[in-house]
């Protein structure tokens, strides 16, 4: 057996889902002693090894390596497929027949039949419509939240179902024998190519191993199965080539390309779901959300097409229009989007000067990058705030970290210390191991009492998490907007050289806790103050660290702060909010989207400044 070469590459707390990336490509010969080596580092490494169901594991290696074919399978337990109707969309089910297997009647192949998906899915959204449109906007919502249990329901009543076959790593094994013995039968769609990664318009399809016409080989199948694996421990913990997390910390820090700007996840049954807009961008403007589930581009049904091919349509040269068709589970409606294209620029850093209030603004999208560390962006982005000030400090500052899905954790803890007078606690963080903490620099970038707020909303993740969460713990800013996302684990990227080329393994490896030291898993960063994103004022559903399957569970909440509390309300009845909906209600027509959360933020800022 050949050495494995590991290189540990730096922690990272990082929503990997709301990256953009491509189809997760294979490396050469991966094969068995791969997925092996892949099994043995995480189960000694993950940080809680006890948690670990390697059932649980096989299930989803074998279930992987399936729906990694090319035609429309899935590995399910025989006592599902009758069940199948109780659980779909209206009681509509996609029909197809059962492959038995020639060693065991308790677990089947299912093949669908795909050949009448359309009139499937125009069945589903007529039944869809004429619920929804039925109920208010409250009956909607409750609906949502029902849906949303149902469908937890079912991920429970699969799993038991599961168990009860006592599925092995002998029956992975079956599986995987049976995929070589099948892949070329099963080798071919033209209706399908297998996705399992978010997309973006950024990306450019090099999933090499699994296009039209080519039969995968069978390292494909095994590095699914990997990944699988994987996602049975946690749903951040992920195996992937090289070159893939180079081209994501590169477009992580600047790319630039023509299109509505937003990232894609595949979800149940090939849908496609918008994971979220970019700040800014003419999808967000237009009125597309997170969560949204994309049914059909400029009118034609993307039923049955893979996550590249539905970016494709969607991709256009600015100036032009692309008319989606989306369901809204978080309010049970159907509608018509329609965008103008635009040209996108991505930095993980910006700023903007707001000249009238001598207010700054520095955006954080994200904290991965390629070559520039965030925290040298964060540093020129204020040195041009202060240019555009007169060579002077702003009466306050704006941070916005909305939609940032985390990054590199150093850095993180860098750009809290640019706001904190003193060396501080930023984190601690507990593995299986050990705890220790993690402080900021004690080189401020600001004056210490200048007022600052941050804006946050369930886009905002991880490594932002931790900085919302520390500046609110040291009081140092007001956190502004909406609950976080709620992900409070860190992953380590260890690098393994295989049999063929190298690859990396990002695995959890410890908890991170605030300066308080409670953890944020599962509860996010909850803002002093909420501020709506949206016209109305209302907080719809969102996607959260609590909606992903088989995530790690929450702790112990914050403890209640009487004397932050009362100093809130002092502040509150110095802010005039009507000025804020008055502004927003004169600029809601313009071709522009206002920004609702800024504009609403903007008033506490300015009484903090009035106060200083």
């Amino acid at each position: 057996m050949m050495t494995r070469l590991r290189i540990r590459l730096p922690l990272f707390a990082l929503l990997a889902l709301l990256l953009p990336m491509a189809v997760n490509p294979a490396p050469a010969d991966f094969g068995p002693q791969d997925f092996q080596d892949v099994l043995r580092y995480a189960r000694s490494s993950y940080l809680d090894t006890d948690s670990i169901d390697a059932r649980r594991g096989y299930v989803e290696a074998a279930r992987s390596a399936i729906g990694a074919m090319p035609a429309q399978l899935e590995l399910m337990p025989a006592a599902y497929v009758n069940q199948r109707k109780e659980f779909a969309p209206f009681g509509i089910i996609i029909p197809g027949s059962v492959v038995k297997l020639p060693w065991t009647d308790k677990y089947v192949v299912f093949r669908y039949d795909v050949s009448d998906l359309d009139s499937i899915r125009d069945k589903r959204e007529a039944a869809q419509k004429k619920q929804w449109d039925s109920l208010g906007r409250e009956q909607r919502e409750k609906e949502a939240i029902k849906l949303k249990e149902k469908q937890r329901q079912q991920k429970d009543a699969v799993d038991a179902m599961w168990k009860e076959t006592g599925f092995s790593g002998s029956d992975f094994q079956k599986i995987m024998s049976w995929i070589s013995s099948n892949r070329v039968r099963y080798g071919k769609s033209p209706n399908k190519t297998a996705s399992t990664d978010t997309a973006s318009e950024t990306s450019e399809s090099d999933d090499s191993d699994n296009v039209p016409g080519k039969i995968p080989e069978m390292n494909y199948y095994y590095f699914q199965a990997a990944r699988g694996f994987l996602k049975s421990f946690d749903p951040h913990a992920e195996v992937m080539e090289r070159k893939v997390w180079d081209r994501i910390r590169k477009e992580s820090e600047d790319s630039t390309f023509d299109g509505i700007g937003a990232v894609l996840r595949p979800g149940d049954e090939n849908e496609v779901i918008v994971e979220s807009p970019f700040p800014g961008s003419p999808a967000l403007r237009s009125g597309l959300k997170a969560g949204d589930i994309i049914r059909k581009v400029d009118g034609k049904s993307i039923a049955n097409l893979s996550l590249q091919q539905v970016v494709s349509r969607i991709r256009g040269p600015r100036g032009t229009i692309v008319s989606l068709e989306v369901d809204r589970p978080t309010d049970l409606t159907t509608r018509e989007i329609k965008i103008e294209r635009d040209r996108i620029e991505r930095k993980a850093v910006d700023s903007s000067y707001l000249k009238e209030e001598n207010i700054g603004i520095i955006r954080i999208r994200s904290f991965l990058y390629h070559e520039t560390p965030t925290t040298k962006m964060v540093k020129e982005a204020y040195a041009d705030i202060r240019k555009e000030a007169g060579d002077k400090d702003p009466d306050g500052l704006v941070l916005d970290l909305r939609n940032n899905p985390g990054g590199q954790l150093e850095e993180a803890i860098r750009v809290s210390g640019l706001f904190l007078k003193d060396p501080e606690v930023i984190t601690t963080l507990k593995s299986n191991r050990n705890s220790y903490d993690r402080r900021s620099d004690g080189e401020p970038m600001v004056p210490s009492n200048m007022p600052l707020i941050v804006l946050v909303d369930g886009g905002s993740a991880s490594a932002s998490e931790i900085m919302a969460s520390a500046l609110q713990d040291y009081n140092r800013a007001l956190i502004l907007g909406d609950r976080t996302f709620g992900k409070a684990t860190v992953q380590q990227i260890e690098q393994m050289q295989g049999q063929g080329d190298p690859y990396l393994i990002k695995l959890t490896v410890a908890r991170y806790y605030a300066p308080k030291g409670y953890t944020v898993q599962v509860y996010g960063v909850q803002p002093d103050i909420r501020i709506s994103d949206q016209k109305d004022g209302e907080f719809p559903l969102r996607f959260r660290e609590e909606d992903m399957w088989h995530h790690l569970p929450e702790l112990k909440k914050k403890a209640d702060d009487p004397a932050k509390e009362k100093w809130l309300e002092s502040l509150k009845k110095q802010v005039d909010s009507k000025k804020a909906e008055e502004y927003l209600k004169a600029h809601e027509n313009d071709a522009v989207r206002p920004d609702y959360m800024l504009q609403r933020a903007l008033p506490y800022l300015k009484a903090m400044i009035a106060n200083r």
